[in-house]
């Protein structure tokens, strides 16, 4: 028998069959998120070093235009293109504090 201590809890704390259930849906439900598609508009890169990041950010950096245009003849190297044909608007990014992370 459980003490009263034991009861409380009992009635507050879910036991763990009924929190195993909820775990299988929530899994349940992030196979079936993980099957969509969701379009990226930003994607955040982190660097090992600020050497690396400027290193990127002078290969990949083109102008809007270029950007825009989708000028791949703008990029030093074919390499450098998104899924080999698309041009990416690459830019540094605002301090962490400043994005409206959703």
């Amino acid at each position: 028998k459980r003490n009263l201590f034991g009861r409380v809890k009992s009635l507050v704390v879910p036991d763990v069959p009924s929190l195993l259930t909820q775990l299988t849906e929530i899994n349940d439900k992030v196979k079936e998120l993980a099957l969509l598609d969701f379009p990226a508009t930003r994607i955040f890169v982190t660097f090992e070093t600020e050497a690396a990041q400027r290193q990127i950010l002078t290969h990949l950096s083109v102008g809007s235009k270029a950007v825009k245009r989708n000028n791949v003849l703008k990029m030093d190297n074919p390499h450098h293109l998104f899924r080999t044909k698309l041009v990416l608007d690459v830019k540094e990014a605002d301090e962490p504090s400043t994005i409206r992370w959703h």
